[in-house]
């Protein structure tokens, strides 16, 4: 079997257990690895500028690759995880192409590099539109390019790609300094002789970071992060300062210790702890063995760069830092296999090694394909777009920065689908869009971390919330009241309804309900909101402990104001029964304008 055949196997295999995980919709996932998916989905559909540090190689790169996968049909969600996956499969080429040349075991290199594409961070990142299949490639290039014998101009290869990777994700740091003494060798001879080289290498790799011109060329473009048209924007995008609180040395040891298990926890979790040990015994193994020693010793220094920075100076999970260790744990996995091939029968390692591969292959299969699943279909996102649906033409829709926000943004700057609504973000200057008059709606779940404080102190006064839509708030300055004369109460109460109705809107079943209070009210009261059967059994509820979702008790109402509300419905039935209650002692409810009004939606 040759090369070319077992390259083939690589990538259909892999195809395989990745495509019933590729990401298609857009992103609605929060989780940490996905958290910057959606934003990167617009970016590459978009000619737009990505968050800090800007990436803008894989971005003018990935746009044309889009682009071209558009022009052939394949949808704008699904063509930037494609571009990913299109990286991914060019890194693990060649790291199975070194693997099979420093073991000369090409069988145990396909097996290996077969296990380390079902690892997570690497199988996640190949199904997503992230940046990181792209830095797995630099990595291996760079590596291939150190390793691989009687390469013509490797000084100037590795300073040039060198170059590119630092300008793509600042992680590659850590390969600089084992790379130079690896090559060192090679580089001082060439130094003693002409000296002038210095510079030209030095040019290679200022070269990687020509392609940051395109963030100030793009600056006007539908989605740009920050300002990167102006200098202070740009030195904020290049250097990524909005990162500068996750780093920092440790304050106390428990800080550091809690830090530690962290990263550690991840590490063992990505490939297990027997993956773990074998990989770290066979690198121990590689370093006593004069032919693996330099390579061990590279690529063992790099992760360790990595893990100590990762552990003892940075807060948060770097996905290239990752990978750079686990592709040494890889190369860990390779030398270990040599161990078992060296000390035992042929055929006895050959069958040990591949039930050692099936086991290892069955574990990482079953450990990531759910949990990547479950990430890659999480339709979060969908329903956010169905809500941002419901909000009147000329509105102004605030979505905090982040999954739901990129979602909405991809429906709307990508798809096209919501041309007549602004939509901006939590530093928006929201006094301003009030004071023109515009109308400002968030979605429901906004107060959880935006709570009713925060737009009272983002706005500079008091705000009233009255819902226009399911799960689809109105942040108003002024409370409405009731333009007629107030109806006569048929209950004891403060607050009574005038108004319900039943309305069908893009897949949602809602009830519709004006509150009035006569008075200003002196208690909070529920809301219970029944679904009927045709037998007027119980079906389904809505109920609310608060209107308006829970966030506007009754006692912060005004006395004449009226409060709309709307309660959707979690199944159609044949009727809706409603009306306010309170408990007065244990298990003890008192009901008040208990109303039913039956369901005609089509």
């Amino acid at each position: 079997m040759t090369h070319s055949h077992r390259i083939f196997i690589l990538i259909l295999l892999l195809a395989i257990a990745y495509l019933p995980t590729l990401q298609t919709i857009p992103n609605g996932s929060s989780q940490l690895m996905m958290i910057d998916v959606g934003e990167t989905q617009i970016v590459l559909n978009t000619w737009g500028t990505l968050h800090p540090t800007g990436y803008p190689l894989y971005v003018m790169v990935g746009n044309a690759l889009v682009s071209l996968l558009r022009a052939g049909g394949i949808d704008a969600a699904t063509a930037p995880a494609l571009v990913s996956m299109f990286w991914g499969f060019l890194a693990l080429i060649v790291i199975y192409s070194l693997l099979a040349h420093l073991s000369q075991q090409p069988n145990l290199a396909l097996a290996v590099t077969l296990l380390f594409g079902l690892t997570r961070f690497v199988w996640v990142h190949q199904v997503v539109a992230e940046i990181y299949s792209m830095a797995l490639l630099l990595i291996a290039l760079l590596y291939w390019i150190a390793f691989w014998p009687h390469l013509r101009h490797r000084i100037t290869l590795l300073a040039f790609v060198g170059g590119v990777g630092l300008a793509h994700h600042r992680g590659i740091m850590f390969m600089v300094l084992p790379l130079v003494v690896t090559v060192w060798n090679e580089i001082w001879p060439m130094v003693k002789r002409k000296p002038w080289l210095m510079i030209g290498w030095l040019l290679a790799g200022l070269v990687g970071f020509l392609p940051y011109l395109y963030l100030p060329l793009r600056a006007n473009a539908t989605w740009a992060y920050g300002d990167p048209g102006t200098w202070y924007g740009f030195k904020h995008q290049f250097l990524g300062s909005e990162a500068s609180y996750l780093g920092g040395w440790p304050e106390s040891f428990e800080q550091f210790r809690a830090n530690w298990e962290r990263f550690t926890r991840l590490l063992v979790d990505e490939v297990s702890l027997v993956g773990f040990v074998v990989g770290a015994g066979g690198l121990s193994y590689g370093l006593v063995q004069t032919r693996y020693r330099r390579v061990v010793a590279t690529v063992g220094a790099s992760a360790i760069l990595a893990y100590v920075f990762s552990t003892l100076l940075y807060y948060d999970i770097l996905a290239t830092l990752v990978l750079m260790i686990t592709l040494a744990l890889a190369l860990g996995w390779v030398l270990a296999a040599q161990v078992i091939l060296k000390r035992y029968s042929e055929s006895y390692g050959r069958i040990s090694l591949g039930i050692a591969f099936i086991l290892a292959a069955t574990f990482l299969y079953t450990h990531n394909i759910r949990w990547i699943h479950d990430k890659t279909h999480d339709e979060t996102g969908l329903e956010t777009i169905a809500i941002a649906e419901q909000v009147p033409p000329h509105s102004t829709l605030m979505l905090a920065w982040g999954p739901r926000h990129f979602a909405v943004g991809f429906a709307k700057d990508v798809e096209k689908n919501l041309p007549l609504m602004q939509l901006v973000d939590h530093n928006a200057d929201i006094q301003t869009a009030l004071r023109d008059g515009k109308i400002l709606v968030t979605p429901s779940f906004t107060f959880y971390n935006q709570s009713l404080s925060w737009w009272q102190a983002r706005i500079g006064q008091r705000v009233y919330l009255r819902a226009i839509g399911p799960y689809l708030v109105q942040i108003d300055i002024e409370p409405a009241y009731i333009s007629t004369e107030l109806p006569t109460p048929t209950e004891d109460l403060e607050v009574m309804p005038i108004d319900a109705n039943i309305q069908c809107q893009g897949g949602f079943i809602s009830l519709y309900v004006q509150w009035l209070a006569l008075e200003k009210p002196t208690r909070n009261l529920s809301v219970f909101v029944h679904v009927l059967d045709g037998r007027g059994q119980l079906i389904g509820q809505a109920d609310q402990a608060s209107p308006i979702y829970g966030w506007r008790p009754m006692t912060d109402w005004e006395k004449q104001e009226v409060v709309q509300d709307v309660y959707p419905l979690p199944t159609q039935g044949e009727a809706v029964r409603f009306g306010l209650y309170e408990q007065v002692g244990a298990g003890q409810f008192v009901n008040y304008y208990t109303s039913t009004i039956s369901t005609q939606c089509p």
